[in-house]
């Protein structure tokens, strides 16, 4: 279905007549305009104001000089005056510009990361009766990768990613996602396409978080003794984004209550978690995991070296099995 333009005209004059503000403003990037026009009109007052001063001042001294001797220096100071003045004036002027452009990025970041945050919610609406899976994901891999020397920036970013790891899910049926028992062969198959699903969906873009996004959901089922899927891909041949999640992913998923089996305590989630370090799961991110564990437990957001999903505090903090 394709959106006319009549369409997109009624939809903004709705907006418009509800006192609505234009979709710009809401997506930051109406302090852009503003800011030209800002510069715009500085241009014309700079061209009108020095036509008024040149005038001005020159009728100004071609009066005194009928009574009074008028110095050369005076010339000079003429032009001085004017340069100190107009500079002042630019410089109040490019101030205004630039906070114009910082406000207007602010926002556009914000609206991305918002739709980040959309995309990882219509996944979780699919399959997660746990509330918050996808938040809580993002909130320990990036604890842990900030355990494994991630830089601040990379771990924000991997916290989104994360999130979005079961995005291919929206392309699975609900009679598999919501079945509570075994998977036959074929449903297997099928359930372990969300991977390149999510892959595909996430394909194609040249942002960082995009890409760090599809490495994610292409990988996280991936073992470390190259017996995950879809590739098999083995030992550091799997990113080590894809190693991460795949551990905070085992953990929550035995921590919570699923439709087929009850939660586990941290207690027997660690221990398994552990069983598997060298064959499921890469050794060096189960250490770091375990290092993080209290703060993962006790749910301190300080430790996140940058803001993720707001729902995150709830979410991890919700009780869990003792």
């Amino acid at each position: 279905m394709t959106i006319s333009g009549a369409t997109c005209r009624a939809s903004r004059e709705r907006r418009q007549g509800a006192g609505e503000p234009p979709l710009a403003v809401e997506l930051g990037l109406a302090p852009v305009s503003q800011a030209v026009r800002i510069a715009n009109g500085f241009l014309v007052w700079y061209l009108l104001g020095s036509m008024v001063w040149i005038v001005a001042s020159d009728q100004a001294l071609r009066l005194l000089a009928g009574v009074l001797e008028i110095p050369s220096w005076l010339h000079s100071a003429k032009g001085i005056a004017y340069v100190i003045i107009f500079g002042l004036a630019l410089r109040r002027a490019a101030r205004t510009y630039v906070q114009g452009v910082e406000a207007a990025h602010t926002g556009y970041i914000e609206a991305k990361l918002e739709l980040v945050r959309r995309l990882a919610l219509a996944a979780e609406y699919r399959d997660d009766d746990t509330g918050g899976h996808n938040a809580r994901i993002g909130f320990y891999s990036s604890l842990v990768a900030a355990e494994l020397g991630f830089d601040p920036k990379a771990c924000e970013t991997l916290s989104y990613a994360a999130a979005l790891h079961d995005l291919g899910k929206i392309g699975i049926s609900d009679s598999l996602l919501l079945k509570p028992g075994p998977f036959s062969p074929e449903e297997r198959m099928e359930m372990e396409r969300h991977t390149t699903l999510g892959a595909e969906i996430l394909s194609g873009s040249r942002h960082p978080l995009v890409l760090m996004s599809h490495v994610v959901a292409l990988t996280h089922h991936e073992r470390w003794d190259g017996q995950g899927y879809p590739y098999g891909l083995k030992g550091t041949q799997i990113p080590i984004e894809g190693r991460i999640v795949a551990v905070c992913d085992v953990f929550d998923a035995l921590t919570t209550q699923r439709p087929y089996k009850e939660a586990w305590s941290t207690d027997e989630a660690v221990d398994e978690i552990v069983s598997h370090s060298g064959s499921h799961f890469d050794p060096d991110v189960v250490a770091a995991f375990l290092r993080c564990l209290a703060e993962i437990e006790n749910g301190e957001m300080k430790a996140v070296p940058h803001p993720t999903f707001e729902c995150v505090a709830e979410s991890v903090l919700q009780p869990r099995a003792a």
